[in-house]
């Protein structure tokens, strides 16, 4: 019998976020960091809709990952369902991928290979699928 191959496949409801640098607040000598954002909510928000289809143990294999950030239409719809503005891709990329780590893959580095995305849709929202490396 063998095992079938490894493909995983999460919806995340909602506008897509980017992930964001911390602030820092200086107090006389002493510095504190803080988060800019609502990035802290949206990587809750991933972790919890990945666990209902994530391993029992985070995984250690080569991965391709795929993600498609699917944002709401603008007011004045053009030809172009490419989202081709703000926020930047790599920073939605950030976002998803440190939020899965620890609940999906053990660690950010075994991903071999990664195809992204931005486009326009009726029901904003965030699509990850994970496959095995070949």
């Amino acid at each position: 019998m063998t095992q079938s191959p490894l493909d995983i496949f999460i919806t995340v409801p909602g506008r897509p976020v980017a992930w964001s640098r911390p602030g820092l607040r200086r107090f006389g000598k002493r510095f504190s960091f803080y988060d800019r954002s609502n990035a802290t909510t949206a990587k809750q928000k991933v972790a919890f809709f990945s666990r209902h289809c994530s391993p029992r143990e985070p995984l250690k294999i080569p991965l391709d990952v795929e993600m498609t950030f699917y944002f709401p239409l603008p007011s004045r719809h053009k030809k172009s369902l490419l989202h081709f503005c703000r926020p930047d891709l790599d920073n939605l990329q950030k976002l998803v991928l440190d939020a899965l780590t620890g609940i999906v893959w053990k660690d950010d580095s075994i991903i071999c290979k990664i195809t992204c995305q931005k486009l326009y849709a009726e029901n904003p929202r965030t699509e990850i699928r994970i496959k095995e490396a070949r």
